[in-house]
């Protein structure tokens, strides 16, 4: 969100003017005119602000990134802590349900990915000579027996909508699970430490600002 884009307008006869902005510039100009706006507003450019802040860290590690060369630090934050017992309570039960039954399937999983846009992963694990196929979704092989699906573009006011991924692999299976679940099973194990716990949290809460919004 720090990170500086420039653009150049061209036009008439050899005519140009570029532009540079970020996000960052975007919440300064906001926290300067806060009063034109309403609540809701308000609190979604917060939790946007908060959430860009808390997320880098978290990728930085799974992805090996540097402060300062992979990408601009957004060093700022609204919200300086997070209660993980509070946002646990405030997700509520999330349900996932899964059945593999007489399929070819030895390991069904899920993940969210948090880059340029969420997404979600459901992770697939198949008896030798299986090709798992899925409805309404691609199938991307990634290894010997290993595959994936991937569910683009969520929406963050949609982190509390069940995704379903169902197919054929030696075998009917099927998978139903929020978004919402995994920031909770996160938030629920220990051994990701703060940066995972701080990442989902303000990920929750950039959720119920866009829903509220």
């Amino acid at each position: 969100m720090s990170y500086t884009i420039s653009f150049t307008w061209h036009y008439g006869s050899g005519k140009s003017k570029t532009f540079r902005y970020s996000v960052r510039e975007y919440l300064e100009y906001f926290d300067g005119c806060q009063d034109q706006y309403d609540e809701e507003t308000i609190a979604l450019v917060h939790a946007l602000s908060d959430y860009g802040h808390y997320v880098q860290p978290y990728l930085a590690e799974n992805n090996n990134w540097t402060v300062g060369t992979d990408y601009a630090d957004m060093d700022t934050c609204y919200r300086t802590s997070y209660d993980r017992d509070e946002v646990l309570s405030a997700i509520g039960d999330q349900t996932v349900t899964a059945d593999v039954t007489d399929s070819g399937i030895t390991q069904l999983s899920y993940r969210l990915k948090l880059d340029s846009s969420i997404a979600a992963e459901v992770i697939l694990k198949v008896d030798s000579g299986v090709v798992p196929v899925c409805s309404g979704y691609p199938v991307i092989k990634t290894g010997k027996g290993k595959y994936k699906i991937v569910i683009d573009n969520i929406s963050a006011r949609d982190l509390d909508k069940p995704i379903t991924v169902s197919g054929d692999a030696g075998g009917h299976y099927s998978l139903t699970f929020t978004p919402l679940s995994y920031v909770k099973s996160i938030l629920s194990n220990d051994s990701y430490g703060d940066t995972g716990a701080d990442a989902m949290a303000a990920l929750y809460y950039y959720y119920k600002a866009a829903a509220e919004y």
